[in-house]
Protein backbone atom coordinates (compact mmCIF):
# COMPACT_ATOMS: atom_id res chain seq x y z
CA UNK A 1 0.00 0.00 0.00
CA UNK A 2 1.30 3.46 -0.89
CA UNK A 3 0.12 6.59 0.91
CA UNK A 4 0.88 10.19 0.04
CA UNK A 5 1.97 12.57 2.76
CA UNK A 6 1.51 16.36 3.06
CA UNK A 7 3.53 16.92 6.23
CA UNK A 8 6.33 15.00 7.95
CA UNK A 9 7.66 15.60 11.46
CA UNK A 10 10.22 13.72 13.51
CA UNK A 11 11.15 13.28 17.16
CA UNK A 12 13.50 11.11 19.19
CA UNK A 13 11.95 7.73 19.94
CA UNK A 14 12.64 8.19 23.67
CA UNK A 15 9.89 10.85 23.76
CA UNK A 16 7.25 8.21 22.96
CA UNK A 17 7.69 6.58 26.36
CA UNK A 18 4.27 6.45 27.97
CA UNK A 19 2.46 6.13 24.66
CA UNK A 20 0.12 3.20 24.10
CA UNK A 21 0.51 1.08 20.98
CA UNK A 22 -1.82 -1.60 19.60
CA UNK A 23 -0.34 -3.55 16.67
CA UNK A 24 -3.51 -5.57 16.02
CA UNK A 25 -5.65 -2.47 15.56
CA UNK A 26 -2.77 -0.38 14.14
CA UNK A 27 -3.40 2.43 16.64
CA UNK A 28 -1.10 4.67 18.70
CA UNK A 29 -2.29 6.89 21.55
CA UNK A 30 0.30 9.55 22.39
CA UNK A 31 -1.95 11.54 24.75
CA UNK A 32 0.09 13.05 27.56
CA UNK A 33 3.50 12.21 26.10
CA UNK A 34 4.33 15.80 25.14
CA UNK A 35 6.40 14.72 22.15
CA UNK A 36 8.41 17.70 20.80
CA UNK A 37 7.85 17.15 17.05
CA UNK A 38 10.13 18.95 14.57
CA UNK A 39 8.92 19.74 11.06
CA UNK A 40 10.85 18.47 8.07
CA UNK A 41 10.75 20.89 5.15
CA UNK A 42 9.61 18.73 2.24
CA UNK A 43 9.18 19.56 -1.44
CA UNK A 44 5.92 18.28 -2.89
CA UNK A 45 4.41 15.13 -1.42
CA UNK A 46 6.24 12.40 0.48
CA UNK A 47 5.32 8.75 0.00
CA UNK A 48 4.93 5.93 2.50
CA UNK A 49 4.97 2.38 1.18
CA UNK A 50 3.92 -0.43 3.52
CA UNK A 51 4.10 -4.22 3.20
CA UNK A 52 4.03 -7.25 5.46
CA UNK A 53 5.11 -10.87 5.26
CA UNK A 54 5.40 -13.95 7.42
CA UNK A 55 8.97 -14.85 8.41
CA UNK A 56 9.49 -18.02 10.45
CA UNK A 57 5.88 -17.85 11.61
CA UNK A 58 6.06 -14.21 12.70
CA UNK A 59 4.49 -11.24 10.93
CA UNK A 60 7.08 -8.68 9.82
CA UNK A 61 6.04 -5.20 8.68
CA UNK A 62 8.17 -3.09 6.35
CA UNK A 63 7.67 0.58 5.58
CA UNK A 64 9.63 3.02 3.46
CA UNK A 65 9.07 6.76 3.84
CA UNK A 66 10.57 8.83 0.99
CA UNK A 67 10.65 12.58 0.62
CA UNK A 68 12.55 15.35 -1.09
CA UNK A 69 13.80 17.72 1.58
CA UNK A 70 14.86 21.38 1.47
CA UNK A 71 18.64 21.20 1.66
CA UNK A 72 20.60 18.50 3.41
CA UNK A 73 19.67 18.81 7.04
CA UNK A 74 20.67 16.12 9.48
CA UNK A 75 18.11 15.26 12.12
CA UNK A 76 19.01 16.07 15.71
CA UNK A 77 18.50 12.55 17.09
CA UNK A 78 19.94 9.06 16.71
CA UNK A 79 16.66 7.14 16.91
CA UNK A 80 14.02 9.08 14.98
CA UNK A 81 10.32 8.30 14.70
CA UNK A 82 8.05 10.06 12.23
CA UNK A 83 4.58 11.59 12.38
CA UNK A 84 3.03 11.82 8.92
CA UNK A 85 -0.10 13.71 7.87
CA UNK A 86 -1.62 11.92 4.86
CA UNK A 87 -3.47 13.70 2.06
CA UNK A 88 -6.71 12.10 3.35
CA UNK A 89 -6.21 13.63 6.83
CA UNK A 90 -5.01 10.44 8.52
CA UNK A 91 -2.16 10.93 11.02
CA UNK A 92 0.37 8.09 11.07
CA UNK A 93 3.26 7.06 13.32
CA UNK A 94 6.33 5.38 11.80
CA UNK A 95 8.37 3.89 14.66
CA UNK A 96 7.85 3.21 18.36
CA UNK A 97 9.77 3.88 21.57
CA UNK A 98 11.67 0.57 21.26
CA UNK A 99 14.11 -0.94 18.76
CA UNK A 100 14.23 -1.57 15.92
CA UNK A 101 14.00 2.09 14.99
CA UNK A 102 13.56 3.53 11.50
CA UNK A 103 16.88 3.75 9.65
CA UNK A 104 17.47 6.93 7.69
CA UNK A 105 19.65 7.87 4.77
CA UNK A 106 20.15 10.88 2.52
CA UNK A 107 20.66 10.81 -1.23
CA UNK A 108 21.68 13.71 -3.43
CA UNK A 109 20.92 13.99 -7.12
CA UNK A 110 22.60 16.57 -9.30
CA UNK A 111 20.97 18.14 -12.34
CA UNK A 112 21.90 17.04 -15.82
CA UNK A 113 21.20 20.54 -17.15
CA UNK A 114 21.48 24.09 -15.83
CA UNK A 115 17.68 24.49 -15.66
CA UNK A 116 17.17 21.69 -13.15
CA UNK A 117 17.73 21.88 -9.40
CA UNK A 118 19.77 19.54 -7.25
CA UNK A 119 17.63 17.46 -4.89
CA UNK A 120 18.20 15.87 -1.52
CA UNK A 121 16.10 12.80 -0.76
CA UNK A 122 15.54 11.48 2.75
CA UNK A 123 14.53 7.83 3.03
CA UNK A 124 13.45 6.22 6.31
CA UNK A 125 13.07 2.45 6.32
CA UNK A 126 11.48 0.58 9.22
CA UNK A 127 11.29 -3.20 9.51
CA UNK A 128 9.57 -4.37 12.68
CA UNK A 129 6.92 -6.56 14.28
CA UNK A 130 5.04 -3.26 14.68
CA UNK A 131 3.06 -1.84 11.74
CA UNK A 132 2.70 1.82 10.84
CA UNK A 133 -0.05 3.02 13.20
CA UNK A 134 -2.75 5.65 13.05
CA UNK A 135 -2.37 8.21 15.82
CA UNK A 136 -5.49 8.78 17.92
CA UNK A 137 -7.04 11.13 18.77
CA UNK A 138 -6.73 12.79 15.35
CA UNK A 139 -6.75 16.26 16.96
CA UNK A 140 -3.01 15.74 17.57
CA UNK A 141 -2.48 16.88 13.97
CA UNK A 142 -2.99 20.42 15.20
CA UNK A 143 -0.13 20.65 17.73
Amino acid sequence: MIRFINKVEYADAAHLTGGEFCAEERLADLTGTGVPWTDLCIVGLASLEESEEMVNGARVHSSVLKMTVCGQRKMGCDFPVFRCLCTDGTLLLVGTDTAPYPQTGYGRSYPDSAGNAARTTLTAQWVSAWPVMEITPPSMAED
